[in-house]
């Protein structure tokens, strides 16, 4: 559902959690649509894209590092966090995020939390 502007200054914080969800928000001016509001992971997605940088979930996805994986999904600093965090539950949603599988993910988070 688009907003307009004064509904959307009005709830910005509503509008910022939609949109790191994964829901894009449409601003409107007047009966015109002219913004869109995306996850920072969303648009990091799009810009790679745009590039003609292939997506994590493509064929050529097992041909990548983890770090590149996580870097175009816009997921590296939510990883980090999650390594911070020492949060073996949000390393592996993030994991699973860009299609690797749970032997890997398993290996990693190990990996993660042997070194420390």
């Amino acid at each position: 559902m688009p907003f307009n502007i004064k509904v959307a200054k009005e709830n910005l914080d509503l509008i910022l959690d939609l949109a790191e969800s994964g829901r894009p928000q449409v601003i409107k001016r007047g009966t015109k649509e002219v913004a869109v509001i995306v996850s920072v992971r969303d648009w990091n997605r799009l810009k790679s894209e745009e590039k003609g940088i292939p997506s994590v979930t493509e064929k050529n996805a097992a041909a990548m590092t983890v770090n590149e994986r996580l870097y175009l999904a816009g997921l590296m600093d939510e990883f980090d966090a999650a390594d911070a965090a020492r949060d073996r539950h949000r390393i592996s949603v993030i994991l699973k995020k860009v299609d690797l599988d749970q032997t890997n993910i398993d290996a990693i988070i190990g990996s993660v939390f042997g070194k420390k």
